[in-house]
């Protein structure tokens, strides 16, 4: 099969579920927008499709992937397929904690967000329970031989904004961290509601990005940034069901799904910053 130059990642929204969702009111998740999750029955059969259309990188995110009733299942068939993971999860319990190791043989990529190491800005994200989890599950993550490449996820908010510096000498502290993706708020859905809570300025999120990056030269994080007009159309979004939808600060249905030409799904996208933006993930592989 031909295939369209460079349609070779899909990010896969697996579930609507979410145990952080009260806590993280920045969040542009489209839970209410996407269709009930997939059975398992549905999953096997987009996984094949993956597979048969050429997509080499998956990105399982949601929601919560840990509580898709049916991920180690998911992801064992991706890994069987031969394609690449890249797992999202935001670790704030034991539960997803241990979902995530049961999978870690099957994953290439792991990533965790971790927004601030203050206080009162932990407070104001996602919370200190989720910080001390992740926290502890990097503690361990150290001693493990095998283990995927870590990524952590940061958002930029009013909130932490001047928490970056201190968030990368704490990250410096974990030999085992590969990238550091750096967002810009996004405001969509919940953080829609919050916007002017939340909301940095260009000019204030490029500043606070440039000092961190003054500080990081020839150090072995990898610092990525994602700005929030770099977003909109770059990202090849599937709800788990399959359907296809592109994103500009709302969740556009695009009338297609996977099982679409790959030609007909393709021309919906922002191709060329779909590179770019994903240029740190190809880097890997």
């Amino acid at each position: 099969m031909n295939k369209p130059h460079n349609f070779d990642n899909i990010d896969w929204f697996i579930t609507r579920l979410c145990n952080q969702r009260k806590k993280c009111k920045f969040c542009f998740a489209p839970w209410d927008r996407f269709p009930i999750d997939a059975t398992y029955e549905q999953a096997k059969l987009i996984c094949q499709r993956l597979a048969e259309i050429g997509i080499k990188i998956v990105t399982i995110c949601g929601g919560e992937p840990t509580l898709y009733p049916h991920i180690f299942e998911t992801i064992q068939l991706l890994y069987q397929l031969g394609l690449k993971v890249n797992f999202y999860s935001n670790l704030a319990t034991q539960k997803n904690v241990e979902v995530v190791m049961s999978i870690l043989p099957f994953i290439d990529i792991l990533s965790v967000p971790v927004d601030a190491v203050t206080q009162t800005a932990i407070s104001q994200m996602r919370g200190r329970d989720q910080f001390k989890s992740v926290c502890k599950t990097l503690d361990d993550l150290q001693s493990i031989e095998t283990k995927p490449t870590i990524k952590i996820g940061t958002v930029v908010t009013k909130q932490n904004i001047n928490d970056l510096k201190n968030l990368f000498l704490f990250l410096e502290n974990y030999q085992i961290i590969n990238i550091w993706r750096i967002y810009q708020f996004s405001p969509y859905g919940q953080g829609k509601k919050y916007e002017d809570l939340f909301l940095v300025s260009d000019d204030d999120f490029n500043r606070a990005v440039s000092a961190v990056k003054k500080m990081a030269p020839n150090k072995p994080i990898n610092i990525s940034v994602r700005k929030r007009s770099n977003n909109i159309g770059y990202c090849h979004i599937m709800d788990s069901q399959g359907g296809l939808y592109r994103y500009e600060e709302e969740y556009i249905d695009l009338g297609v799904n996977v099982f679409n030409k790959p030609e007909e799904i393709i021309v919906h996208y922002d191709e060329k910053t779909n590179r770019l933006q994903k240029r740190w993930q190809r880097k890997i592989f």
